[in-house]
């Protein structure tokens, strides 16, 4: 796990030209969405993913390193996907960084 942690971040790193602070914290923000809308709707996986797919493809630019981090953790195993995340954008914030909503949700998005 660690090694594809590490492969991730050299891969967002080698793209990212810009600060990933407020990116995370959105990415972060559309996952706390998700929870308030699954109280409203029973949304499965699919529709979960997508549910994230349009706000982060709509407010995210291409070259964020939340995106790119979104894009490629979406196809990792679903229980390790969080901590993907979470080391990604640790690393690249230089801070400590957590989304409670997300560490809910993550595994269940997608496939």
């Amino acid at each position: 796990m660690y090694k594809r942690i590490f492969l991730l971040t050299c891969f967002i790193t080698s793209f990212s030209v810009y600060s990933a602070e407020n990116d995370f914290d959105k990415m972060c923000g559309y996952f706390k969405e998700l929870d308030n809308t699954l109280v409203i709707n029973k949304l499965n996986q699919t529709q979960r993913e997508a549910f994230i797919n349009q706000r982060v493809i709509k407010n995210l630019k291409v070259n964020s390193p939340a995106r790119q981090t979104w894009e490629v953790v979406i196809y990792a195993v679903p229980e390790e996907r969080y901590d993907m995340v979470q080391s990604t954008a640790v690393e690249l914030l230089k801070t400590s960084w957590r989304c409670d909503a997300m560490m809910k949700y993550i595994s269940t998005v997608g496939k």
